[in-house]
């Protein structure tokens, strides 16, 4: 997979090589990650999604009332709500080894089950990491599924788009 090493509508799209050379080491786990976006929600929206912040829930509980079916509790990092009447789901992942950042498309998978069956609209569903992995763009992209990769330290960040 490659991308594009030049600022395209202020975006910077990198090759795949140097993409971790971008983003550095800051947080220590995830819930560290997790506080940081937290303190910097309205940015992070601005800034990352391109939209502008009306309500967020930290920890949402997907399962609810039926969390007997699902077998205990189901809890996205973040789900916003936008002005423009969007709703997007955010996990957060720091991973110790790269490998772990396949399990968060797993994790989105399963949310994007969850709220089908309840029927419950969710417009964008964002997977953030502090880890570049290949194969998760791999699997996004050959499975043409909906979900962003972002790559992010406590300064910058990068969306991880494929060449068409």
């Amino acid at each position: 997979i490659m991308y594009k090493d030049e600022l395209i509508d202020g975006e910077y799209f990198v090759t795949e090589k140097n993409a971790e050379s971008f983003i550095k080491d800051d947080f220590k786990n995830e819930a560290e990650l997790v506080s940081f976006v937290e303190s910097n929600i309205g940015l992070f929206c601005k800034d990352f999604l391109n939209v502008e912040l009306k309500s967020y829930k930290r920890e949402f509980c997907i399962s609810g009332e039926n969390r007997r079916k699902f077998k205990g509790n189901r809890r996205v990092d973040f789900i916003i709500e936008t002005k423009c009447g969007q709703t997007i789901v955010v996990e957060c992942k720091c991973p110790r080894y790269v490998s772990e950042v396949s399990a968060g498309v797993a994790q989105l998978l399963g949310y994007i089950c969850l709220f089908e069956s309840y029927e419950r609209k969710v417009d964008r569903f964002v997977l953030l990491s502090t880890k570049m992995d290949s194969v998760s763009i791999m699997m996004i992209k050959k499975f043409n599924l909906p979900i962003e990769f972002y790559l992010t330290d406590k300064d910058r960040h990068l969306r991880l788009i494929g060449d068409k």
